[in-house]
């Protein structure tokens, strides 16, 4: 509603939120004061939101079952054995992640900006910049096969995706 107001022209002294909160207030008390006056709408009212519920209720019901038939558990790697004893010297790596960083080429295709300031200063303190891909479907992932090394396995299909990520965060 607020972006719909922004983009009209003659209604644009309306889009601060000072503006909108009280006029949405207004709007449902006197809609709210207009059902109380209206005896022979409450009724009609009751049995078309009790009949919205069932059929909610019911639509849910049936997505539910749905997953839980198709729901297959997914065995995860074992993690990799690590012996922290034989590490002396901590190395000298930083890991650098512009969560919704758009990227050098399509800053320069969509927004015609050339990056090369940041590009520049990595540079100049010896970081290395990896190729970069578009990992869109997997970015609840990323950070998980990261930090602690359960990658995705090779089989994966889209649709195990929920299943995935409830089974990882259920196992913490």
């Amino acid at each position: 509603m607020h972006d719909i107001i922004k983009s009209t022209s003659f209604l644009q002294f309306m889009q601060s939120y000072t503006v909108i909160i009280p006029v949405l207030i207004v709007i449902n008390i006197l809609v709210i004061r207009w059902i109380k006056r209206k005896k022979q709408l409450y009724p009609k009212l009751f049995l078309y939101l009790n009949i919205l519920f069932l059929v909610f209720c019911i639509t849910d019901g049936i997505v539910m079952v749905n997953k839980h038939i198709k729901f297959k558990q997914v065995k995860f790697t074992e993690p990799v054995p690590f012996d922290q004893t034989k590490v002396t010297q901590k190395p000298n790596v930083y890991f650098l992640l512009f969560d919704e960083y758009a990227g050098y080429k399509s800053l320069e295709d969509s927004f015609g900006f050339k990056n090369d300031s940041l590009y520049h200063f990595l540079k100049q303190k010896d970081f290395t910049e990896l190729p970069t891909f578009a990992n869109y479907d997997f970015t609840p992932f990323s950070m998980s096969s990261i930090l602690n090394m359960q990658y995705v396995p090779e089989n994966y299909k889209q649709h195990d995706l929920h299943s995935l990520i409830f089974s990882n965060v259920l196992a913490k």
